[in-house]
């Protein structure tokens, strides 16, 4: 995504300040004004969390006055030309999705058309939590000077996937009066494609670069609608499910091995043992220390 920054506002936001996977980044946008012209190389998506009054031009439109609602979000395909000039009260997130991530995000969906051109603003409250949750993480990473956190990145967009699947979803529908022309393809996660999925999940459970996406693919589907059955099944997220295995693992080195917790934490799938301490304290209400104190 290209910038030309007018006047003496912000500029980009830094490397640090922008987080990527597969074919998707996530930048964060400081509160304070923007007046920018800004050439969008990939297709965007724009979360806003406070409601603010913008003028904006798209491609060769006349600049106009515009309202982003509160928790709403706005796509802009590959190619636009876009000018913005707003005041920001709150941090903002941008996304960034390549053409083959964001066709195999909405892949079940006959939407080619609608990724064609720009969407207004929408609140999505969904949405907005998702933003919230990937501010503060892409914040107290840049803070603390510590890396985001693989699966947890990979689970904030595939929310993020999610919320743009029904985006363009009620987009379709609304364009095409509700007449059926989106071909939604379901297919049921059998008994042996979820065992295959679950197993492939154990056998991997070390490897820190396990995810979602890894397992969908063994599998033969696209990732957020694997991500959406598998947790209509199982009850829990895939990104959950992946958590549980870690620790259920973590607790058996804990009580059969002499490892260090850091080694623990290593051979568990975990990035550092801070990672592994709270996740124990979040899945079990206890520490990693303490199962091997009580063992």
């Amino acid at each position: 995504m290209g910038y030309v920054i007018k006047g003496k506002q912000f500029g980009p936001p830094p490397l640090e300040l922008s987080v990527s996977s597969g074919g998707a980044t996530l930048f964060y946008l400081p509160p304070g004004n923007i007046d920018a012209q800004i050439a969008v190389d990939d297709a965007v998506v724009d979360f806003n969390q406070a409601r603010c009054e913008a003028v904006r031009a798209c491609n060769s439109d006349r600049p106009s006055r515009i309202v982003m609602p509160t928790d709403s979000m706005s796509f802009y395909p590959a190619g636009t030309q876009l000018y913005l000039n707003l005041k920001n009260p709150l941090p903002g997130l941008i996304m960034s999705v390549n053409a083959e991530t964001l066709a195999n995000w909405i892949e079940p969906l006959n939407v080619d058309a609608t990724c064609e051109t720009f969407h207004e603003y929408r609140q999505d409250f969904a949405a907005g939590r998702f933003a919230q949750a990937a501010i503060e993480e892409i914040s107290n990473c840049y803070h603390f000077s510590s890396a985001v956190d693989t699966l947890t990145l990979e689970a904030l967009l595939l929310g993020f996937s999610a919320r743009l699947f029904c985006h363009f979803k009620t987009i379709a529908t609304t364009n095409t009066n509700g007449r059926g022309s989106i071909t939604d393809r379901k297919r049921d996660l059998t008994d042996e494609k979820l065992k295959k999925a679950c197993d492939f999940i154990r056998d991997n459970v070390s490897d820190q670069e396990l995810k979602v996406a890894r397992v969908a693919d063994a599998i033969g589907w696209s990732p957020p609608h694997f991500a959406d059955v598998f947790r209509s099944r199982l009850g829990k997220s895939p990104y959950k499910f992946i958590l549980s295995e870690r620790v259920n693992y973590a607790k058996q080195l804990l009580t059969s091995t002499n490892s260090s917790l850091s080694e623990v934490a290593y051979m568990s799938g975990f990035s550092n043992q801070a990672h592994m301490t709270t996740t124990f304290s979040k899945v079990l209400s206890c520490t990693p220390a303490k199962i091997r104190a009580d063992c």
